[in-house]
């Protein structure tokens, strides 16, 4: 994104700067560029600010596979890349409304 990375950064400007780098980028080409870093970005303001920890869950399917979690001390789970993938294919990606969504969410 060719910007400055700072989990400490938490102003408007700073996210609505993010969106807008994000945004330039095709929606077709988002997903491959920026689903893990974005993910583990969101993952670590959302660590910072509810003082949780990352955890490894396996999850099951036709093969079992393991994914990145958030668990706070009261046993409340974060997802950060939930529905991300959907978020990035936008025409318009709003980092914001992303972060505050996942936010919110908890134990999914």
């Amino acid at each position: 994104l060719d910007l400055e990375i700072d989990v400490n950064k938490d102003d408007a400007s700073y996210y609505k700067e993010i969106s807008k780098r994000v945004n330039k980028i095709d929606p077709d080409d988002r997903n491959t560029d920026l689903f893990i870093p974005l993910g583990i970005f969101i993952g670590e303001k959302i660590k910072r600010g509810t003082s949780a920890h990352w955890q490894v869950e396996k999850k099951y399917g036709y093969r079992p596979y393991f994914m990145p979690i958030l668990i706070d001390a009261s046993e409340k789970k974060y997802h950060p890349w939930y529905k991300l993938y959907e978020h990035l294919s936008k025409k318009k990606f709003d980092f914001d409304k992303y972060l505050t969504l996942v936010n919110s969410l908890g134990a999914l």
